[in-house]
């Protein structure tokens, strides 16, 4: 029999037709058919989701849980969906861990007791429930000020200004126009003393810029522009790149096999880490963790720097002109079709395409937790950087010259450095953002 609150359909739908015998949601646990048929409005009224502890316990995905947040959906409509549709779906445990979620929970204790098991203990604590009701009152009104806040940013992003990195932009289709003075400007380096084209090959270690090229790294230190031939230990140098302070270099052997070094910031010696299981190429890293681009299976490697083993591998859809960028959350891989980005704080995370920047085959890194793409096919000179909020690519001060298959390093003193770009190009520019 259908509880009398729900006997009616309203437009959360019917929810007697969300569960029958034959739903893969009842089969993994019938608790959730007892919420649906007769507590399903009171948890309504009094629920207020923890989407972190939901979010660390796998009940939701980040994805799911922007979604929530893009389709501007009432307090009680997502309370709704994530009981009926999204946790009845998370494996024969969702349950009780959704209830210990609200155990976890401040303020969230009393609903185990008094709703969930109201039939054991006889009835609900109506206290609680009407503080929780007015809490709930609460909580709808600032969401309705939030949604008010995204109908504001909406229209900026359809002609207002829009604020990113502390320049002043206005949005145009998918890039957008200057609209701001007190640009930084770009200036040039010392040239290097050779022309290179050193893409995914330029690092930072102790605050001197690392470049490799062919057999040698070049350091520059003092207004001045050092260099060490590894001739005795690699054929060539084919990425060098940073994970977190460390200087990480990928050598091929004469013999053809691949290498993970860490250039030692003292004595400058590559130091062997581990011999990389396939044809490594490009590289990227942080907290601890280097993702090494494997370009015959197309894959990327994980090894640990501190146990110094690999992991379980990453496949991606790229397959030629690979550019590697990552934050504390995401990892970033451009390629002939466009820039992807993949979630790492999720085991089960794929890779999303995201809007491509202006110019293809450009060269992306990562500064401030912002990708930002310079260069590109044709030599452009064009630098952007992506505005995940809205989604859209906004212009940098552009670089001197023209560039592609340069190098681009992110210092730590929120600098960008860009090296080279053909064999007869030795120059070097630098930016402070």
């Amino acid at each position: 029999n259908r509880s009398s609150d729900l006997g009616k359909t309203d437009r959360f739908g019917d929810s007697s037709s969300l569960f029958s015998l034959d739903s893969p949601s009842l089969a993994m646990d019938r608790r959730w058919e007892s919420i649906v048929r007769a507590k399903i409005t009171t948890l309504q009224e009094v629920m207020i989701p923890n989407w972190n502890l939901l979010y660390q316990e796998k009940l939701i995905s980040h994805e799911e849980r922007k979604k929530f947040v893009e389709e501007g959906s009432t307090p009680r409509e997502r309370i709704f969906k994530l009981l009926t549709e999204i946790l009845p779906r998370k494996g024969p445990d969702s349950y009780d861990k959704f209830v210990q979620v609200l155990k976890e929970t401040e303020g969230q204790k009393h609903i185990v007791e008094s709703v969930l098991n109201d039939s054991a203990h006889g009835k609900s604590d109506c206290s609680e429930c009407a503080r929780m009701k007015k809490k709930s009152a609460e909580l709808e009104r600032e969401n309705q000020t939030l949604r008010m806040e995204k109908k504001e940013l909406e229209k900026e992003k359809k002609g207002k200004d829009l604020i990113c990195m502390g320049y002043q932009l206005k949005e145009n289709a998918k890039h957008a126009s200057v609209t701001m003075n007190d640009f930084p400007v770009w200036k040039d380096m010392k040239e290097m003393p050779v022309g290179c084209i050193p893409f995914g090959r330029v690092a930072e270690l102790n605050d001197k810029i690392v470049v490799g090229w062919e057999k040698r790294i070049y350091y520059f230190e003092n207004n001045r522009w050092d260099d060490r031939d590894y001739s005795h230990q690699v054929d060539s140098i084919r990425s060098v790149f940073n994970c977190d302070d460390k200087c990480i270099v990928i050598g091929r052997e004469k013999e053809g096999g691949h290498v993970l070094f860490e250039l030692n910031e003292k004595s400058f010696e590559l130091e062997e880490l581990g011999k990389v299981p396939g044809c490594g190429v490009r590289g990227v890293g942080k907290n601890g963790t280097v993702y090494v681009w494997e370009e015959k299976m197309k894959r990327l490697l994980r090894f640990d720097l501190s146990t110094k083993k690999w992991g379980k591998s990453i496949k991606v859809n790229g397959w030629w002109g690979v550019s590697l960028a990552i934050t504390d959350q995401r990892l970033y891989l451009g390629w002939i079709g466009g820039i992807e980005c993949f979630d790492l704080g999720s085991d089960e995370s794929e890779w999303v395409q995201i809007p491509s920047p202006k110019n293809h085959g450009c060269e992306i890194t990562c500064l401030s937790g912002k990708l930002v793409a310079t260069g590109g096919w044709g030599r452009k000179e064009d630098v952007e950087v992506f505005d995940d909020l809205c989604g859209v690519w906004l212009p940098l001060p552009s670089m001197k010259r023209e560039r592609y298959g340069h190098g681009v390093c992110a210092t730590k003193k929120n600098q960008l450095v860009v090296v080279g770009g053909d064999e007869t190009e030795k120059s070097v520019e630098i930016i402070e953002l």
